[in-house]
């Protein structure tokens, strides 16, 4: 087989594979009219779908909107029990052997405590315990020691009975060392033998197939809004997926036109391609991001170390369409500038760097919220916004742009400039 994927003419990329023992050339003009006419069937045949249009389409739900969903199905209480969080234990105790019998009396379920997704907390069993559950369906990037704080934040209330839910799109996404540090893994027994009580599940393999054959069916008759509810969301994932039925005929022409314009007939030439298309694809990300890091390098980091040299900079990471980093003030003791992402989009702020022994008091929180009016407050972030509210390409690949432009560096050297003016005399 033929694995040759780097080599360039004028005219562009070259992809070469084998048809019966014979090579062929696909030219970069050739993958981008393929391209061309598989977009331009999928907005024809999306624009003469019969209506029956899904409103949590229209929704265009992120992160937080999907932890909310699930909260609402988890705390549903019917006849003095909730058997649709029940029925959710079960499923995740089919995951992770850790898990015990787990008597349900008074859980209690929130949103965005401590940052985090979706959290369950029960006090009232024989076994006290705390569920994070960290929501990745956007595919958001991990945050710096993210499920380490989240740990930290309830160690104390439940010792070893905390569990760690990493819940993806499709289970492609797999969380980083970052974020799940050794001192998580070590905690949750995370070992090279056992997942301990870390337990990564995703929508398409579990959540749907869950909601579709164990919640649904097993909803009374009388709960006609909360099934509706249910048959809505279970639509909307299928879509997701491309699981509903236009979408898989759509899906299926796609197919007809690969199969024509690449003269693809076998199971091993689909192989063939798809193992070098994903190369293709695999060595493109990776060229871009090593143009984005460098780009951060010399046109964001240094920059504004050169500005406030004493300062630091870390916490780096970065994705297809975005970045993070943490920045150190002088000045301050108890937090730090930090811009980050989940599903709403990035964001930045004024983010603590240990909430649960180092936080800032609230009359403190209370004058920053003073000073700067017009941000959003949680306990992790006394302060933060959404960066495209400033700058329009923050959640795309133009961001890249607008780094090499200096847009996002003029921006932040002037926040942050404005910020410790502002803050000069607050005990951050």
């Amino acid at each position: 087989m033929i694995m040759n994927l780097k080599s360039w003419t004028k005219t562009g990329f070259i992809l070469y594979f084998t048809k019966k023992n014979k090579m062929i050339e696909l030219k970069t003009e050739t993958l981008i009219k393929i391209a061309n006419d598989i977009s331009e069937l999928y907005k024809k045949e999306k624009s003469i779908v019969s209506y029956g249009a899904n409103i949590v389409d229209e929704l265009h739900a992120g992160e937080n909107a999907h932890s909310r969903i699930l909260r609402m199905l988890l705390q549903y209480k019917g006849g003095g029990k909730y058997p649709i969080y029940t029925s959710f234990l079960d499923m995740l105790s089919y995951h992770c052997q850790a898990m015990p019998h787990i008597t349900i009396s008074s859980p209690l379920f929130s949103n965005e405590e401590g940052r985090i997704d979706l959290l369950v907390k029960e006090w009232n069993s024989d076994y006290p315990y705390a569920i994070i559950i960290e929501n990745k369906i956007c595919d958001a990037g991990d945050q710096y020691h993210q499920i380490q704080r989240y740990i930290e934040f309830l160690i104390d209330e439940f010792k070893k009975h905390i569990f760690v839910v990493y819940l993806t799109k499709d289970g492609e996404k797999v969380v980083s060392d970052d974020s799940l540090t050794k001192k998580a893994k070590e905690y949750l027994d995370v070992s090279e033998e056992s997942q301990g009580r870390y337990i990564p599940i995703d929508y398409k393999n579990h959540i749907l197939p869950w909601l579709e054959h164990s919640v649904l069916p097993n909803l009374k008759v009388k709960e006609s809004i909360l099934i509706s509810s249910v048959q809505l969301y279970i639509d909307y994932l299928k879509g997701m997926f491309g699981m509903r039925q236009k979408e898989q005929e759509i899906t299926n022409k796609i197919y007809s036109i690969m199969k024509t314009e690449l003269n693809i007939d076998s199971l091993q030439e689909s192989i063939e391609l798809y193992r070098k298309v994903s190369l293709l694809n695999e060595n493109a990300t990776s060229l871009l991001l090593e143009y984005a890091r460098t780009t951060l390098e010399k046109k964001l980091f240094q920059p504004l170390l050169n500005t406030f040299p004493d300062s630091n900079i870390k916490g780096k990471d970065v994705q297809v369409s975005r970045f993070c980093f943490v920045m150190t003030i002088p000045k301050w003791k108890k937090c730090w500038i930090s811009l980050t992402w989940d599903g709403d989009g990035q964001y930045y702020g004024i983010c603590h760097i240990d909430f649960k022994t180092n936080a800032i008091d609230a009359e403190t929180r209370k004058q920053l919220g003073e000073v700067m009016p017009d941000g959003k407050s949680t306990d992790w972030w006394p302060w933060w916004k959404l960066l495209r509210k400033n700058i329009d390409t923050a959640d795309s690949l133009n961001i890249w742009e607008d780094v090499q432009n200096g847009i996002v560096y003029n921006f932040f050297k002037d926040w942050i400039t404005d910020v410790v003016g502002r803050t000069k005399d607050l005990d951050l």
